[in-house]
């Protein structure tokens, strides 16, 4: 079971903005390194979850029968309804 939420905090930044922030803390000695780095931002909740669902279905570390068996949600930290992403 995958369950991602609203108002998550991964929305809020890109790999871009990020690695911008990082580097104006830490200074451009490391900026190499820095913009290698994904910080998994999302910009859509339900397509996130469709594309973790699917990683599980195709991942070799999940056993089949479960990734076969696995849903993904989406939960509505406003309204408390958890819905099912097909």
């Amino acid at each position: 079971m995958v369950i991602h939420h609203t108002d998550c905090g991964c929305l809020r930044y890109t790999n871009g903005s990020m690695r911008q922030e990082i580097i104006a803390r830490i200074g451009p000695e490391n900026a190499g390194v820095i913009n290698k780095m994904d910080f998994g931002p999302i910009s859509d909740v339900e397509q996130s979850t469709k594309d973790d669902i699917a990683w599980l279905k195709q991942s070799p570390l999940v056993r089949k029968e479960l990734a076969d068996k696995a849903q993904g949600y989406v939960y509505d930290v406003v309204t408390g309804e958890l819905r099912r992403v097909a």
